[in-house]
């Protein structure tokens, strides 16, 4: 009977510890100019938004729809995630991904990575120096992911206090 408890206890640990992904969030910092504005003092651009998948076509998000978005000293319009830059005609190189991060008097600045960095969780580090930026993507666990945690940790506990009782009694 305790074998099977302790399979159980196992079992039930380990799919807890895999944990199922609800959202996936999106964040990037990086160099930012807008050469139309002379008198710009910030020339950092950077965006944070959350959603449902992973992106995996072309998209464009709208700052309504982030958690933040500036461009330099102005907010941004849009950013737009090219899956593929070579064929976009934005890059000679194969297998590069590409984000254009728009403000909102209509300089846009863009920024390379190595694909897949839009539907892999990782930091990711602009490929060219003239842009440089770091774009991070996380997987955001569902609640029900520590819940199953917290009960498979419950039940070693448990084991653990009724396996050290019955050795005491014994004794």
């Amino acid at each position: 009977m305790k074998k099977i408890l302790r399979n159980i206890v196992c079992l039930t640990f380990f799919f807890a510890s895999t944990s199922a992904t609800a959202a996936v969030k999106y964040s990037f910092s990086g160099f930012f100019s807008n050469n139309n504005s002379p008198h710009e003092v910030n020339f950092t651009g950077g965006f944070s938004f959350i959603t449902d998948n992973y992106l995996v076509a072309e998209t464009d998000i709208l700052p309504s729809s982030m958690l933040n978005c500036h461009a330099g000293d102005q907010l941004c319009s849009t950013v737009h995630f090219f899956q593929d830059a070579h064929a976009a005609g934005l890059t000679s190189d194969l297998g590069v991904q590409a984000i254009g991060l728009a403000d909102s008097e209509g300089s846009t600045g863009y920024y390379y990575f190595s694909a897949p960095a839009f539907s892999t969780s990782g930091s990711y580090h602009s490929l060219y120096g003239f842009n440089p930026g770091t774009l991070t993507v996380s997987a955001v666990p569902e609640p029900a992911s520590y819940l199953g945690l917290l009960a498979g940790l419950g039940l070693i506990g448990t084991l653990t206090f009724r396996s050290r009782k019955s050795a005491a009694q014994s004794n």
